[in-house]
């Protein structure tokens, strides 16, 4: 396209300078046809060149802005190559470590377990807590993290952890009556019967006929000196489990409130 348009403005060029010549004729007659003749030569020479150099200058800057082009849309290309490459390796990496992690944390949470069964109550806790690191979300390795501060007797820590767990564990739809029980039972050793009391109701909510939880609940009743709210939940425990659970020594204990 580029050398058709240029041969083209040549032709033209040639055809107005010897249409001009053509009408000059009867002028030029008078004229030395010698001195004509080199006049004209120089003239269209000068000319061809002056059209060569525009020619050159046009096919230079076209080649130039094509190459640009070409340049532009390979390094784009390039980099939306490379981007998506990056994109496929990663996405296969993250499938590959999600499709392990569940195991890997599992075995994790084994030898934490068998850790914690043999007593070694400091080398369990640092386990979990890298477990928790990788997984800020595992109810598991915070539940067993709990019953390593409770174990230690470290009731702050395990207290911390308790009421983490819950949290955790209603925002993401996993609340237990166990975990409510846990934390009530922490706050006793901590001497906090007030505390205690409520989330031991919070769990006889989830569980209403829980033995274990009204136990629990007849029991601190009595320490807290609350003795109508103490009879209920014995009565309700009896129902449930007859004379189970050392309920006759709870009967005694809750006759003595005055």
């Amino acid at each position: 396209m580029l050398n058709i348009t240029a041969f083209s403005i040549i032709i033209i060029s040639l055809s107005i300078i010897i249409f001009i010549i053509y009408r000059k004729i009867p002028l030029l007659k008078h004229l030395d046809m010698e001195e004509f003749n080199k006049e004209k030569n120089k003239k269209i020479s000068l000319l061809e060149q002056m059209l060569k150099r525009d020619f050159n200058k046009i096919k230079d800057k076209m080649r130039l802005k094509k190459l640009e082009g070409i340049k532009f849309k390979a390094f784009h290309f390039n980099n939306y190559i490379k981007k998506l490459y990056s994109t496929v390796k990663k996405y296969k990496k993250d499938l590959n470590v999600k499709s392990k992690t569940p195991e890997i944390k599992e075995d994790k949470l084994n030898q934490a377990r068998d850790l914690f069964r043999q007593g070694k109550l400091k080398e369990a806790e640092g386990a979990l807590i890298e477990i928790i690191k990788g997984d800020p979300k595992s109810l598991d390795a915070y539940r067993l993290l709990a019953e390593v501060y409770f174990e230690s007797k470290i009731f702050v820590h395990a207290e911390a952890t308790l009421e983490h767990i819950v949290k955790l564990a209603e925002r993401l739809k996993q609340l237990r009556a166990c975990d409510y029980l846990e934390l009530a039972n922490n706050k006793l050793k901590l001497d906090k019967l007030g505390e205690a009391l409520q989330n031991a109701q919070k769990a006889l909510k989830l569980e209403p006929l829980n033995p274990k939880i009204l136990h629990f609940m007849l029991k601190t009743c009595i320490m807290c000196k609350q003795k109508n709210l103490a009879w209920r939940y014995y009565r309700k425990l009896k129902e449930i489990n007859g004379h189970g659970n050392g309920l006759d020594e709870l009967l005694e204990e809750l006759k003595k409130i005055s």
